[in-house]
């Protein structure tokens, strides 16, 4: 997963799909996507998972340079390593053409668009969904359109100027917390019978 001239981290191939398409990385993310440094052992306990499920998914990460271990912590039986995200702005790269690679692509947005799902209902249920304020802060928008290539191109410049807004944030330990879901997907027409 190369980092990208934007400060992303580029998704490409179909093991990388699948490993940012698990429930462990969603959680592992959502833990340190707010800039915090974790121990597995505090990310786990955060998400409800084990230490060495934590763990085990931490090293894959690390492996391709996603996460990054920024101290050891004294610990009772050797220091225990801090991790935190190299970027919190992932980008999923679609296989090109009518790829065999497309079904694993479609997979990982399937399960990324659950999780954020599961996301906003916990929220819900728990009262933490912020529902007073400024009607404007709630954006969801659902559109099929037949985009121009200036259109398209205008879509992916604003994608990209919506993760440097949001990124300028990443750290920060003071205000709301929002989740950010952006996907524009191209589809091929069906054929008319």
């Amino acid at each position: 997963m190369p980092m990208q001239p934007d400060g992303s981290f580029a998704v490409r191939t179909p093991s990388e799909w699948r490993m940012i398409g698990t429930a462990t990385w969603v959680d592992i993310y959502a833990a340190l996507g707010r800039g915090e440094a974790l121990t597995a052992q505090e990310i786990a306990a955060r998400v409800g998972r084990t230490r060495q499920n934590i763990y085990f998914h931490l090293k894959k990460l690390e492996g391709v340079g996603l996460v990054r271990v920024v101290e050891h912590r004294p610990a009772v039986r050797r220091p225990e390593a801090v991790y935190s995200l190299v970027t919190p702005r992932v980008m999923l790269e679609p296989p090109s053409g009518r790829s065999t690679r497309a079904g694993s692509f479609s997979r990982t947005y399937d399960k990324l668009f659950r999780a954020t799902s599961r996301e906003f209902a916990s929220a819900a249920r728990s009262g933490r969904l912020r529902s007073a304020g400024d009607a404007r802060d709630w954006v969801v928008l659902k559109l099929v359109a037949r985009p121009t290539a200036v259109q398209r191109r205008q879509v992916r410049e604003l994608a990209g100027r919506i993760h440097e807004i949001l990124g300028e944030s990443h750290g920060a330990t003071t205000g709301e917390v929002w989740t950010v879901l952006f996907a524009a997907l191209p589809l091929v027409d069906r054929p008319s019978t």
